[in-house]
């Protein structure tokens, strides 16, 4: 058999691996949508210290963290805390689109002296603001 017969069965062995791979990512989809949403945080080098805050709460509200993998959401997590207050901005985001953001804010003297205690009071605000907009985690896809 001579190799211009040979191109054909070469054509048609790649076409029949590559529709075999088609229902493999079918099922990893499936399985994917029967678990509870998934959530990568994406925080700016002075948020590092509410993360862990920001996944319990994403856990307690029925969704599971992923790091570095394929996510359904993606929470971008943001403090800002200057001499006076605290801010935390909470932005959960969809395929590129805005599903709920929140801004949470406390301060006064006291931050001088327990500046870990308003950054958190800032971050419960904002946690509270923030379930208004959360979609239920029950509500895969839209």
């Amino acid at each position: 058999m001579s190799n211009i017969q040979r191109f054909p069965l070469l054509v048609l062995g790649f076409i029949l691996v590559s529709c075999a791979g088609i229902d493999d990512d079918r099922d990893r989809r499936r399985d994917r949508d029967v678990g509870p949403p998934t959530v990568s945080l994406r925080a700016d080098r002075n948020a590092d210290r509410i993360i862990p805050a920001a996944e319990e709460y994403l856990e307690r509200a029925g969704y599971e963290i992923t790091h570095g993998r394929w996510s359904d959401y993606e929470l971008e997590l943001e403090l800002d805390d200057g001499p006076v207050n605290a801010i935390v901005t909470m932005k959960l985001t969809h395929h590129g689109r805005t599903v709920a953001e929140a801004e949470g804010r406390s301060g006064g003297p006291r931050i001088i002296f327990n500046r870990t205690a308003v950054i958190q009071e800032a971050f419960d605000e904002c946690a509270h603001r923030l379930d208004r907009d959360l979609p239920p985690a029950d509500r895969r896809r839209w």
